[in-house]
């Protein structure tokens, strides 16, 4: 397998390992690469990406936009799903779905697994919440006025307009002004002003391509049921009120099937080290999620947590 090294995407980042995670998915999901990910010298440096298709990075980076390109022409909003109800407007149609509109639309993607995956990444299918509503995931309940998972999925894809854009986000980050899906924890909250800047615009800071990546992630941590009542997103949870994510960092080369399997371990949220160990965890993170008034924002930055010190 050929060794391809993407600096920008480290795991001591929340947009550099999601982003990693969504190269690997889209290499295996949508390239038919059996790709293989890892941060071999640990979370603080970038991720290793072994493949049997592509070479180097130009050609791991031409495949990657051209799955960007495809969605531009096809108007997908994600690789291979049609019909879910996404709209580019104010009404997102994913913030007031009844638990009987979310369980049909289940119903109809029975046949489909990739619509199935996303659609259960997005809300919680399981439990209605207290208004008869599905939860929307950890990653789309954000922000302050009208978020639409689709306006959030368009404007990530915007920049992308050629193979550069994507090789940047791979290897050394071009910010734009944009909170990015509120990802960062440089999204404009107030909360960690850039040295020098003064103005709120000044300090969005999405990253072009990077985001995009980070994103297409996002389908592989679906709402899991809590008991009968509740759903929690996968690598989320509550501490003291707070909401958590934490992640596990890898020193071996993994496939996707290993990857999501890890993802969703038990042995990730109750720190288990010997488990962990046995699963060739090397390291785990977490970042908490930010509020600003009654919204739900940006990230802190991570800080890992095992092995301790």
């Amino acid at each position: 397998m050929n060794t391809i090294r993407l600096p920008a995407l480290r795991a001591d980042q929340i947009v550099g390992f999601l982003a990693a995670l969504g190269v690997l998915r889209l290499t295996t999901d949508v390239l038919d690469d059996p790709a293989k990910l890892s941060w071999p010298d640990g979370g603080r440096d970038g991720a290793v990406l072994r493949s049997r298709r592509f070479a180097d990075l130009g050609e791991l980076s031409t495949a990657l936009y051209g799955v960007a390109h495809d969605l531009r022409t096809t108007g997908r909003l994600v690789p291979g799903v049609d019909g879910l109800p996404l709209v580019r407007s104010d009404a997102d149609p994913m913030n007031s779905l009844s638990f009987d509109d979310g369980r049909g639309l289940a119903t109809s993607y029975q046949l489909d697994p990739v619509g199935s995956e996303w659609l259960a990444s997005m809300v919680g299918l399981a439990s209605p919440g207290e208004d008869g509503r599905l939860k929307r995931s950890r990653w789309w309940a954000v922000g302050p006025g009208p978020v639409t998972i689709a306006g959030t999925l368009t404007k990530a894809l915007e920049p992308i307009v050629g193979v550069a854009d994507i090789a940047s986000a791979l290897t050394s980050w071009r910010r734009h002004d944009w909170v990015g899906g509120y990802l960062d924890n440089a999204a404009d909250v107030g909360k960690e002003r850039i040295a020098g800047t003064r103005k709120r615009d000044e300090f969005k800071a999405a990253v072009v391509g990077g985001t995009w990546l980070a994103l297409l992630a996002t389908g592989w941590f679906p709402e899991r049921a809590i008991g009968e009542t509740a759903t929690e997103t996968v690598g989320w949870g509550v501490s003291g009120r707070r909401a958590v994510f934490g992640y596990p960092v890898w020193r071996e080369a993994l496939d996707a099937s290993a990857v999501r399997v890890m993802l969703d371990h038990p042995a990730v949220s109750r720190r288990d080290g010997f488990a962990l160990r046995g699963m060739s965890v090397a390291e785990l993170w977490e970042c908490v999620r930010l509020r600003s008034g009654n919204n739900n924002v940006s990230v802190t930055h991570p800080h890992q947590v095992w092995p301790a010190g």
